[in-house]
């Protein structure tokens, strides 16, 4: 498969996500491109809530996703992070979800371990090594409504 632009494999990558809520019911709904940090924004009518999803797309099975710095994270207690990476074999994507909380004390930890060891900072957001962990993050986004 040829290697798509990045701007697209993003779109891409936001475009699934919200088709999927749709599909569950909910009422997802793309921001403008130059929304900071937001880029879908989701409401339960059932239950009357919201929530706002920061959405990280890559056309290849990684195992982290770069991220921006800790201070310009998407944050809040109703923020999220969905990941998607493309399985080549399977033709999807797989999708992992976290809170932005979480996210940003990740990226923390990992800048903090980059400065200690005398590294340039990168800031990212790894899966867990752990393959039970991995599910967990699965299934957490394909359960997960507001």
């Amino acid at each position: 498969m040829a290697r798509i632009r990045n701007d697209l494999i993003g779109a891409a990558g936001v475009y699934h996500v919200t088709s999927e809520l749709s599909r569950r019911g909910l009422v997802a709904l793309p921001t403008v491109r130059n929304a900071a940090a937001a880029d879908v924004l989701v409401w339960n009518p059932s239950s009357g809530r919201h929530a706002v999803l920061q959405i990280k797309t890559s056309q290849a099975m990684v195992k982290f996703w770069p991220t921006s710095g800790p201070q310009t994270c998407l944050r809040g207690s109703h923020a999220f992070y969905v990941f998607l990476r493309w399985n080549q074999e399977g033709q999807c994507f797989e999708c992992f979800l976290e809170a932005a909380t979480r996210v940003i004390g990740q990226i923390e930890q990992h800048l903090a371990d980059q400065q200690r060891q005398g590294r340039k900072a990168f800031p990212f957001w790894a899966l867990p090594q752990d393959d039970r962990a991995i599910k967990v993050l699965a299934r957490r986004w394909r359960n997960w409504r507001p």
